[in-house]
């Protein structure tokens, strides 16, 4: 089953597309929702607060979703990033079972809860923000990175 490609497409004609993100964005790489809010970076909450009530608007009227943008010049080196994947998972693991040995733990089930109770906790996976699969960008600020 091709699950890793299920629910992603191409853009038809994307060239278009492309020029019109490198002139406007261009190398800001960064993650992006739009629309936006439209109150720049420094706003007051009041000023944000006042532009959430339009946002119901814009998303009526307006395409909507998240853009993950690399400038031109990305170097994908698959073998490179899996290592790191791989190395990052594997110190994960030695870090588990290092906990686990410290712990008093005597039944299988609780070892077994131990060892998966982190993963299913939201923050745990930041820990380590490898990035690697489709180059995900560390920070999400471009204009503060």
């Amino acid at each position: 089953l091709p699950l890793g490609e299920a629910g992603i497409g191409e853009i038809p004609n994307e060239s278009p597309v492309l020029n019109a993100m490198q002139s406007n964005i261009g190398e800001q790489t960064g993650l992006y929702i739009f629309p936006g809010l439209g109150v720049g970076q420094n706003a007051t909450r009041q000023e944000k607060s006042k532009a959430m009530k339009h946002m119901a608007e814009k998303l009526a009227a307006n395409p909507s979703g998240i853009l993950m943008y690399h400038a031109p010049g990305l170097r994908f080196e698959f073998g490179k990033r899996l290592g790191i994947e791989f190395g990052t998972e594997l110190l994960e693991a030695i870090l588990v079972v290092f906990l686990l040995a410290q712990t008093r733990i005597a039944s299988f089930a609780g070892r077994v809860s131990f060892v998966l109770m982190p993963e299913s906790l939201p923050p745990s996976r930041p820990m380590f923000p490898t990035g690697t699969g489709m180059a995900f960008p560390l920070c999400t600020r471009p204009v503060t990175c």
